[in-house]
């Protein structure tokens, strides 16, 4: 966030190493921006540590993240004051929050639009908040463009990590909500499969797509390399692990022919360039 909000302003103030906030116990240094940027993404991040700290509780009723929250209480606080401040929809946030909590009560199926879609809400709305700092309005839609399908894409991203484990709690999993069949966690098969991964790596396309609509002044490539080209390789990684709850049976792709080279390609990946169905290099 912090990086995201100095990217968009003006200024060629250069950026500064020095240790983490967060983490200050650690060796490891971190970028620094400006005393804006920090503050927003300072609180944005503590809003959302009690949130996921709030998730675990309902989830485990963890005695350690009742500690946390108590112990954090006043600093979220804070936290939520410091955003108001800064114009930033706080109440939206606590109301996607809550949502969630009720997608996640409701039983049967699901769209997997309506399923990803308060995390997409309130990642665009945090995005989108850093166009109105920098004073960059024309930032502000593609910006809340590409909140709405990161978000997505980090739920998508999470549940391909959880579904296993959350099949053995019994917890509710995005991907697990959106087949009919699939009450009782039973393996996914190939079309199941890629469904998930199609529009993952469809979520990943638009992302890069919006990407050029940005107007940055600096640091063009480390925000390109966090919007989408660092998530790709965790896109990658995520659905191994959701591969290993395949059912028999292979994954068949339509030929189609590269966009890159040309080449007929009925796999994810191009066997002559490395680029996969959706433009990104392997």
């Amino acid at each position: 966030m912090a990086l995201l909000v100095d990217a968009q302003s003006i200024d060629t103030n250069n950026l500064s190493l020095t240790r983490c906030p967060a983490r200050c116990w650690l060796a490891e240094k971190t970028i620094t921006a400006n005393d804006l940027a920090i503050k927003y993404a300072s609180g944005i991040n503590l809003l959302l540590f009690a949130e996921k700290m709030e998730d675990n509780l309902r989830d485990n009723n963890s005695s350690c993240a009742k500690y946390i929250l108590r112990l954090t209480k006043r600093s979220v606080e804070c936290a939520s004051d410091l955003l108001t401040k800064l114009n930033f929809p706080v109440q939206a946030l606590y109301d996607l929050r809550n949502r969630q909590i009720g997608l996640e009560g409701r039983s049967g199926c699901y769209e997997i639009d309506e399923v990803t879609l308060p995390s997409g809400m309130a990642v665009s709305l945090i995005l989108a908040h850093t166009a109105k700092l920098s004073g960059v309005q024309k930032n502000y839609q593609p910006l809340l463009d590409i909140g709405l399908d990161l978000g997505r894409a980090i739920t998508v991203i999470d549940a391909c990590n959880d579904y296993s484990k959350d099949a053995k709690q019994s917890r509710f999993n995005a991907i697990a909500a959106i087949f009919p069949d699939n009450t009782n966690r039973l393996p996914l098969t190939p079309p199941q499969f890629e469904l998930v991964e199609n529009y993952l790596f469809v979520l990943l396309y638009r992302i890069r797509s919006k990407y050029q609509k940005l107007n940055l002044y600096k640091h063009s490539r480390l925000v390109q390399n966090i919007l989408f080209l660092g998530l790709f390789d965790v896109a990658k990684n995520s659905l191994f692990h959701l591969r290993k709850n395949l059912a028999g049976g292979t994954i068949k792709y339509g030929t189609i022919k590269c966009d890159a080279c040309g080449t007929e390609i009925s796999s994810l990946f191009c066997s002559h360039c490395g680029k996969n169905r959706y433009g990104f290099v392997q």
